[in-house]
C-alpha cells in the first residue's frame, strides 16, 4: 500500500574547506505515525568541493547575463531580439554553465558515503510511495544548488524536493474565523507591472474553478496590510517585481513602494492564525521572501530561486494551479508544473530549476479540497525534546560573539606586533621610502620669488678658475649689494685667501651687514672648515644625511656653540639668512624658545625631532633638527650665472629685496646630495631650506610634523581593526565561494583609502605612518580570514 513519506536531509558544514555532514531521517506522514520518532536515521559526509562552488557562481553569473523580460525588482531588462533566426547567444553560454553545474553536483552526490545513504533511503521507501525530501541547512550555497537534479529525485516520479524550515514550532490548528463557502479564498496582489505582463496571471486566477479571488492592483502598504490582517485567506499570491538583496526579500507593491516581509510581519502572523496555508510568489529571486515567511511559521511557500522570465511565470502558474485544483497532491502538482518548464529551456535555460517549495516540517501540504473546507492535518515532526538543534544554535551564536572577540584580539596583537617591530627600527627604511614617495606625489607648487640663485657654472670656472679668486667674489658681492637685496649668502668656503684682492674681500666680509658666510664643523674636528676672518654673520653649512640611505630629509636649525671648534657658530646658514631677511625687511616677528627648546617665530613653532619621530627610530637627534619640507617644484627659485652678474646682465628687479645665494653648481665640483625629490646641488638644498623658513613664518605654509607615540598606536590599531572587521563583515554577509573575490579587492580598496589619506595629510604637513598601518591592516585581515569563523549562514542564525 502506497504511503506518504517525509525524508529530512540535515546538512551542516561548508563546501569549500571542511565538507558537509549529512543526517537523513525518514518517517511516515499521517495521524497513525509515531510523532517525533523517525523510522530511519543515517549519517554520511560529502567532501569539500570548491570547484562546485565556482561552477555555481559561474552559472548564476551566466544566468544574470541573459537579457529576457523578467520580474526582478532591481532592474527591468529589455527583451533581446532574435538574431538571424537564432536565440540570443548568451543562452548557449548559460546552458553550458548549467550542464557543468549539474554534472559536478551529481558527481559530488555520488561520493561513496552519500551513495550509501541514498541506498538506505531507496530501501526505506516503496517505489509507489510519495516522498517529500526536505533539505534543512544554514548554508546558503547549499540552498542554491539544483537539488532537482539529484538522481533520487529525477528517477522517482513520486518524489519532490523542498527547503525545510530549520527553526520551527508546532503550529496549532488555525481558528475557524470564516464561513465555509466551499471555495479557496485567494488574496492576489498584482504589484508593479513595468515592462512585464501580470494581466495574464490575473486571467489564470480568474479562470480557476472553486476559487474566490480578491485582487489588489498596485496597492498601498496600508491597503495590503489591512486586507491581509482583517480577513481570512487560504492562499496569498503575488505577481510583479521582487528581489533578494543581502538575504532580504523585497516586493514592489507599486511603482513607488517596495516592502520587506518585516514591514507586514504582524499581518502575516494574523493571517497564519486565521488559516493562511500557502504563499505563491510568481516573481524573481524569492529565496529571501521564503526565508522570512518560513521564520514566521507559514506552512508552505512557492518561490522562484532566480530571475523569472514572463513566459515561464505564466506557464508555471497555469500548470500548477490547474493540476492542484484538479486534485493532484500539492507536491506532485508543483513537480508537474516544474518539469513542464523543461520544454521552454531552449529559449529560457534552466527554467525547470526555478520553482522551489519552502515547507514547514510540522504541517502536511494541503490539498485543494482541504483548502476549500478550511482543514489541515499535522504530520511528522522532529522530536521537540531533542536538544541537539538548540545546542547547535547556541554554539553558532556563541561562535559569532567569539568571532567578534577574536577580531579585537587579532587587531590588538597585529598592531602591537607592528609597533614592536617599528620601535626596533626594522621598518624605518620602508617608512622613509614611503615618505619620499608621498613627497613626490604632492600637488605642484610655484618657485619661491623671494630667492635668487647665483650659480658658478662650468663656463664660469673655465673663465675665472677654481677655486674662485677673492677678487671675483669681492666684485660679485659688491655688484649685488648695490641693488639692495635683503640678504646675501656666500655658499663658498673661504677659510684661506685665494689671491688676488684678498684684502678687499675681507673688508667686504667685515663691513657688509647683509652678508652671511659659511663654515663647517664636519663629522670630526679635523674635518672642520673655518669661516672667513672677522665675518659679521656666519652660519654652519652642514647637511644632515640619514644613516640608512644618506638622503637629506632633515635640517639642523641650531646647535650648542662649540668653543673649541673652528666653526663655533650656533646657527645654521639658512637660519642666519632668515634673520637677515627679517631684519632688513623690517618684519616684526617675536623670536623665542619654547620650554621644549623649540624655535618659535610669532605663533609658528618649529618642532624639533627626537629619537622616535614619525618614521625615525633611534635617531641621533642632537641639536635642533627639523624635517625639510621641500617645495614641490622642479626649480626652487630663479637663477643666474656668476658671469651674468659680473657682466651686468641681471636687472635690478631680480636682486632688490631678495635673498641671494651664491654657490658652485658646476658638475666638475662635487656637491651633490640625494633628497626625496631627487639629486640636488648643495646650493639648491639650502635654497629649499631658506624657502621653508620664509614660507612657514610669512605664508603659513605647513611644517612637517608627526603624531605623538600614543596617537600613532591608536592610528595603527584603528587600521588593524578596519582590516579585520572588513573581513568579518564580508564573512558575515557573503558566501564563502565569494570570499576570495571580494576580500582581496576590499582590502585593496582600504589600502588605497589609507594611502590617499596619508597623501592628503602630508599635503597639510602631517606625516602619518603609512607602512605600519598597511601591514597591520593586511595582516589583521589575513589572520581574521583564516581563524575567525562567521559565515552568512551563521549570521542568519544570529539574526533569527
Amino acid at each position: 500500500m502506497a504511503e506518504n513519506r517525509v525524508a529530512v536531509l540535515k546538512l551542516e558544514g561548508d563546501m569549500e574547506t571542511h565538507g558537509i555532514s549529512v543526517t537523513l531521517e525518514v518517517a511516515t506522514e499521517g495521524p497513525m505515525a509515531p510523532i517525533g520518532f523517525p523510522e530511519l536515521a543515517k549519517r554520511a559526509t560529502l567532501p569539500p568541493n570548491p570547484g562546485l562552488v565556482t561552477s555555481l557562481d559561474q552559472w548564476q553569473q551566466r544566468y544574470k547575463e541573459l537579457t529576457q523580460p523578467s520580474r526582478s525588482a532591481r532592474a527591468i531588462i529589455p527583451h533581446t531580439a532574435k538574431i538571424s533566426g537564432s536565440i540570443n547567444p548568451l543562452v548557449d553560454i548559460c546552458q553550458d554553465a548549467s550542464r557543468k553545474l549539474a554534472e559536478q553536483f551529481q558527481e559530488w552526490l555520488r561520493t561513496e558515503s552519500f551513495l550509501d545513504l541514498e541506498g538506505e533511503l531507496k530501501q526505506a521507501v516503496d517505489r509507489h510511495d510519495t516522498v517529500r525530501v526536505l533539505v534543512q541547512t544554514f548554508n546558503y550555497e547549499l540552498r542554491l544548488l539544483p537539488w532537482c537534479q539529484w538522481s533520487f529525485i529525477k528517477n522517482n516520479c513520486n518524489a519532490e524536493i523542498a527547503m525545510g524550515a530549520i527553526e520551527f514550532k508546532d503550529l496549532p490548528q488555525a481558528k475557524a474565523t470564516r464561513t465555509i463557502n466551499d471555495k479557496v479564498n485567494i488574496l492576489a496582489i498584482l504589484g508593479s507591472d513595468r515592462n512585464i505582463d501580470i494581466k495574464a496571471d490575473q486571467h489564470i486566477l480568474n479562470a480557476l474553478p472553486g476559487a474566490n479571488v480578491y485582487f489588489l492592483e498596485k496597492p498601498s502598504l496600508k491597503e495590503f496590510h489591512e486586507k491581509l490582517y482583517k480577513q481570512s485567506w487560504d492562499i496569498l499570491f503575488f505577481a510583479g517585481h521582487s528581489d533578494t538583496v543581502d538575504g532580504e526579500g523585497i516586493i514592489q507593491l507599486n511603482p513607488s513602494t517596495a516592502l520587506t516581509i518585516k514591514q507586514i510581519e504582524n499581518a502575516v502572523k494574523k493571517a497564519i492564525a486565521n488559516g493562511l496555508q500557502l504563499a505563491i510568489f510568481n516573481s524573481c529571486k524569492g529565496l529571501g521572501l521564503a526565508h522570512a515567511l518560513i521564520q514566521l511559521q507559514l506552512p508552505q511557500i512557492i518561490v522562484m530561486r532566480e530571475v523569472l522570465p514572463d513566459h515561464v511565470a505564466h506557464r508555471f502558474l497555469r500548470t500548477f494551479l490547474t493540476a492542484f485544483a484538479d486534485g493532484l497532491p500539492f507536491y506532485q502538482a508543483e513537480r508537474e508544473a516544474r518539469e513542464e518548464l523543461q520544454g521552454m529551456e531552449e529559449e529560457f535555460p534552466c527554467a525547470s530549476w526555478l520553482p522551489l517549495i519552502y515547507q514547514h516540517p510540522a504541517k502536511v501540504p494541503p490539498s485543494w479540497q482541504a483548502l476549500k473546507e478550511g482543514t489541515s492535518h499535522d504530520t511528522f515532526r522532529p522530536n521537540k525534546t531533542d536538544r541537539s538543534f538548540l545546542q547547535k544554535r547556541a554554539e553558532l551564536k556563541y561562535s559569532s560573539v567569539d568571532g567578534i572577540k577574536r577580531t579585537i584580539a587579532i587587531s590588538l596583537l597585529s598592531a602591537l606586533t607592528i609597533m614592536g617591530f617599528r620601535w626596533g627600527g626594522f621598518l624605518q627604511g620602508w617608512e622613509l621610502q614611503s615618505y619620499d614617495h608621498l613627497m613626490q606625489m604632492r600637488s605642484p607648487e610655484e618657485s619661491d620669488s623671494r630667492i635668487l640663485l647665483v650659480e658658478v657654472q662650468e663656463q664660469d670656472i673655465q673663465k675665472y678658475k677654481h677655486p674662485i679668486p677673492d677678487s671675483v667674489l669681492f666684485e660679485v658681492i659688491r655688484v649685488l649689494s648695490k641693488d639692495q637685496p635683503y640678504a646675501i649668502g656666500l655658499d663658498v668656503y673661504r677659510d684661506h685667501p685665494i689671491p688676488p684682492d684678498t684684502e678687499n674681500l675681507m673688508d667686504e666680509v667685515k663691513g657688509n651687514s647683509k652678508l652671511v658666510t659659511v663654515c663647517s664643523f664636519g663629522n670630526h674636528p679635523d674635518q672642520a672648515v673655518a669661516p672667513p676672518p672677522d665675518s659679521q654673520s656666519v652660519g654652519f653649512i652642514d647637511l644632515e644625511n640619514d644613516s640608512t640611505d644618506y638622503y637629506v630629509r632633515r635640517a639642523l636649525l641650531s646647535r650648542y656653540p662649540m668653543d673649541l671648534s673652528i666653526c663655533a657658530t650656533p646657527y645654521s646658514f639658512g637660519l642666519q639668512l632668515l634673520f637677515e631677511y627679517l631684519d632688513n625687511s623690517k618684519t616684526q616677528i617675536n623670536i623665542t624658545e619654547t620650554s621644549e627648546r623649540d624655535w618659535q617665530f610669532g605663533d609658528k613653532v618649529f618642532k624639533r625631532l627626537s629619537a622616535h619621530s614619525g618614521g625615525y627610530h633611534h635617531l641621533d637627534a642632537g641639536g635642533n633638527q627639523i624635517l625639510l619640507n621641500y617645495r614641490a617644484t622642479d626649480k626652487i627659485a630663479q637663477s643666474v650665472t656668476l658671469s651674468d652678474v659680473l657682466d651686468g646682465r641681471v636687472p635690478e628687479s631680480l636682486i632688490r629685496d631678495r635673498v641671494i645665494l651664491i654657490g658652485v653648481t658646476a658638475p666638475s665640483v662635487q656637491d651633490d646630495h640625494v633628497t626625496p625629490l631627487g639629486r640636488m646641488r648643495g646650493l639648491e638644498v639650502h635654497a629649499h631650506y631658506v624657502s621653508q623658513l620664509l614660507s612657514t613664518i610669512l605664508d603659513d605654509r605647513p611644517l612637517i610634523h608627526w603624531l605623538s607615540i600614543p596617537s600613532e598606536i591608536i592610528w595603527i590599531l584603528s587600521w588593524s581593526l578596519i582590516g579585520s572587521i572588513s573581513i568579518i563583515a564580508i564573512k558575515f554577509y557573503v558566501t564563502s565561494k565569494r570570499m576570495l573575490f571580494i576580500s582581496i579587492p576590499a582590502v585593496g580598496c582600504i589600502t588605497v583609502v589609507l594611502y590617499l589619506g596619508c597623501l592628503l595629510s602630508l599635503e597639510r604637513g602631517l606625516w602619518l605612518p603609512l607602512v605600519p598601518s598597511v601591514i597591520a591592516c593586511v595582516s589583521a585581515a589575513s589572520i581574521a580570514s583564516l581563524i575567525v569563523d562567521i559565515t552568512p549562514d551563521r549570521a542568519r542564525v544570529k539574526n533569527s
